[in-house]
């Protein structure tokens, strides 16, 4: 194999780490195996986001027949602990099946040029 360009090809390469990931939405679940911090706390009401705009909101729901899984928060991170997997419901998209695992979560940003600066997505 020869040259991209003028790169030659021993410097283009680099591995990547295989991510596992879940999507609804604007939210984007990412399994990991690493422990959750003790400080995070519980969300009673599992709500992951409320729309602002529509007001509807992703819901984190134990499957049928599985133990309800536990949302927790620190500093902007959501975790997600279902060992027996999860579903996530929201009023406009499918239903989302999470396999068992632990993950973990933030709100989607986005960068607005015009006055540079990011901000979250507002559903």
């Amino acid at each position: 194999m020869g040259n991209v360009g003028n790169i030659p090809n021993n410097k283009r390469r680099f591995k990547m780490a295989e991510v596992e990931f879940y999507r609804q939405g604007d939210i984007v679940f990412i399994k990991f195996d690493g422990e959750i911090p003790s400080d995070a706390r519980k969300r009673e009401n599992n709500v992951i986001a409320e729309g602002e705009v529509t007001g509807h909101f992703h819901k984190l729901e134990s499957l049928p027949g599985a133990e309800q899984p536990e949302l927790l928060i620190q500093y902007g991170l959501m975790y997600i602990v279902a060992p027996e997997g999860a579903a996530i419901v929201h009023d406009e998209h499918p239903t989302g099946i999470l396999p068992p695992g632990n993950y973990v979560s933030r709100p989607k940003r986005e960068f607005d040029y015009l006055d540079g600066m990011a901000q979250e997505v507002r559903d």
